[in-house]
């Protein structure tokens, strides 16, 4: 089975111990595994395909070649601390996903809540009315799944709410009419 393995290594050493030069060695000499490397932040690493029946054997197997090409690449010798074990069929999969959070802005929101914007405007003053992540110059924006919640959550209640009218005494209201009849 096909397995693709992720490996971090990270130390103290002065960064141009880890220069692109020996992290380019390090990829060329793993280039029969598709290696990718990698460097950041005295850190560096390596993604590698490996052939193996277990997902442990894969990992020994990428060990072993990691030390080996990051120890003739001239890499300084650093404890791993991250290694990733999945199938490559697995990577594929989440390679396809988005990395990027949906956001909707005030539009994208009343939309999903089949509300018009004014509408919109007044829950958001309600405490339930999810925050917002960011408020931008254009106004403020939203996780998609937070305003998908409220939606979720929400006790619409259709129609627009009875107006509250005071009761007026007739007997009032016609001693006003004819009051205003009399010169």
């Amino acid at each position: 089975m096909d397995w693709t393995v992720k490996i971090e290594a990270a130390g103290d050493l002065a960064a141009e111990q880890v220069d692109l030069d020996r992290i380019d060695a390090l990829r060329a000499a793993l280039v029969d595994h598709s290696a990718a490397a990698s460097t950041a932040n005295r850190r560096y690493g390596i993604q590698l395909d490996i052939d193996a029946t277990t997902p442990e054997r894969a990992a020994e197997a990428a060990l072993k070649a990691f030390r080996l090409a990051a120890e003739r690449s001239g890499l300084p010798v650093w404890p791993v601390v991250r290694v990733d074990v999945m199938t490559v069929e697995d990577q594929e999969a989440a390679l396809g996903e988005p990395t990027f959070p949906d956001l909707v802005g005030v539009t994208e929101a009343a939309r999903l809540l089949r509300v018009s914007r004014q509408r919109l405007d007044q829950l958001r003053g309600s405490s339930d009315f999810p925050k917002p992540i960011v408020r931008l110059a254009a106004g403020p924006v939203w996780l998609r799944s937070s305003i998908e919640g409220f939606d979720r959550r929400w006790d619409r209640r259709p129609g627009r709410p009875a107006k509250k009218v005071a009761a007026v005494d007739n007997g009032a209201r016609a001693a006003k009419r004819s009051a205003a009849r009399t010169p």
